[in-house]
């Protein structure tokens, strides 16, 4: 399915831009081609490296990848290379990387749940505002610094798990 909807982008004029392309434009006066699309895959799923990124080879196209941080901590560690399930490891994400088709957004290290414990990146009631800011913050920033120092990479933006976030998150 995929691969009939690239083909369908690429039949049509669209032309795939990642996400650093699109804050150029809004905040530096950047360009954009005549008909912009964002691909975006949310989780940083193994098959991310394997089904997605021939796809765009064989297109000559772009995506931006959201990852979850300790989704990838947790697959460099056991090494699972179950391609339905597995998660993208460090090294993974440098490869991608290094193909320059990919961008990586920040999906939270540890706030992907959809749990009575915590509704992705949204406050809970019995938290102060102070104590979400400085949970939020503190989860933000791991995945920022895990990546620079495992992949050499800063995400510029930031992918809300489940599009659950709260004011206190903006």
């Amino acid at each position: 399915q995929l691969e009939c909807d690239l083909k369908y982008l690429r039949n049509h004029g669209y032309t795939t831009i990642l996400m650093s392309d699109l804050i150029n434009y809004v905040y530096n006066n950047g360009t954009l081609p005549e008909k912009p699309i964002i691909l975006t895959f949310d989780d940083g799923f193994l098959n991310n490296l394997t089904n997605v990124l021939p796809l765009l080879e064989k297109y000559n196209m772009k995506a931006n990848i959201s990852v979850v941080g300790y989704y990838s901590y947790l697959n460099s560690e056991v090494k699972d290379r179950n391609n339905v399930f597995a998660y993208l490891t460090w090294d993974d994400i440098l490869d991608l990387l290094r193909s320059k088709r990919i961008e990586i957004g920040n999906h939270s290290y540890n706030m992907h749940s959809k749990t009575s414990r915590r509704a992705g990146s949204t406050k809970n009631s019995n938290e102060s505002e102070d104590e979400y800011y400085s949970l939020f913050l503190r989860d933000t920033l791991n995945l920022q610094d895990v990546l620079q120092q495992k992949c050499g990479y800063t995400p510029q933006f930031y992918t809300y798990p489940f599009s659950f976030y709260c004011e206190q998150s903006e």
